[in-house]
């Protein structure tokens, strides 16, 4: 929606699949003055006997603005271009049967973009994906909010989600975090704030890991704040040559 920063990770297309192991998986989003910017790092392993393409995919709310999506495999470094419908079809067919490098196919299911990537990795070697994803929050329900999907595809042994707000007129409040599914806050989360600024950590245990429930572990890690208003003329911010206001009622 409109109102939300959210980042969906990869997951692998089959869950569980035999000899593909996710050894890591990060996500940190800094927000400054309600814009968010997302960078987010997968690492997986091909723990099989042969060289084999890993299928994965990246969901994209059609809102976000997607500036780097790119893979690594052994020295090679892969860098995926955003581009129009129609230009990403035809680069599609024009690479889909090419195994040397990642594959991309677009699909827009109710309102996200799907990215899927087929990556050959060879045996025993590692590949890393990493994406950076941006929007602009929009208030809603008298709050911001940022959201990260706990669900990497299968269990990942290194977990990382950090959320950093920077708000220079002030945080008023940040709301605990909290799993969609059940509405609180998972186990191996820790929080940091001063007037200005504030951190969210999840970096749960292997063991706090297995404690979650099927629902959370399908639910969404998600962060809720609002910004200072002392001032009924609202907050304005101006940065090489630009401004911008940002207003609103103190009962919406």
């Amino acid at each position: 929606g409109g109102g939300r920063g959210v980042f969906c990770p990869w997951s692998l297309l089959q869950a569980g699949e035999a000899g593909v192991e996710v050894s890591e998986y990060s996500v940190r989003c800094l927000v400054e003055s309600r814009y968010v910017r997302t960078w987010a790092r997968l690492e997986v392993v091909n723990a099989g006997p042969a060289r084999r393409l890993v299928p994965l995919q990246l969901p994209v709310p059609a809102s976000a603005f997607v500036s780097n999506f790119s893979v690594v495999v052994g020295n090679k470094t892969y860098v995926s271009r955003v581009r129009e419908r129609a230009q990403q079809k035809a680069a599609v067919h024009k690479h889909s049967y090419n195994d040397t490098g990642p594959r991309l196919t677009p699909a827009s299911p109710r309102g996200w973009h799907v990215l899927r990537a087929s990556v050959p990795v060879p045996a025993g070697a590692r590949a890393v994906l990493a994406i950076t994803h941006e929007a602009l929050l929009q208030r809603r329900l008298g709050r911001y909010e940022v959201a990260l999907s706990m669900r990497p595809g299968v269990a990942a042994r290194s977990l990382r989600l950090h959320v950093e707000l920077a708000e220079s007129a002030g945080i008023s409040y940040v709301k605990k975090t909290a799993t969609c599914k059940t509405g609180q806050a998972p186990e191996g989360t820790a929080v940091e704030r001063s007037a200005t600024r504030a951190r969210v950590r999840y970096e749960p245990t292997v063991q706090q890991r297995r404690g979650l429930s099927a629902a959370e572990r399908l639910g969404e890690f998600v962060v809720w704040y609002d910004v200072s208003r002392h001032l009924g003329v609202g907050d304005i911010q101006v940065r090489d040559g630009y401004f911008v206001h940002y207003f609103a009622p103190t009962d919406l």
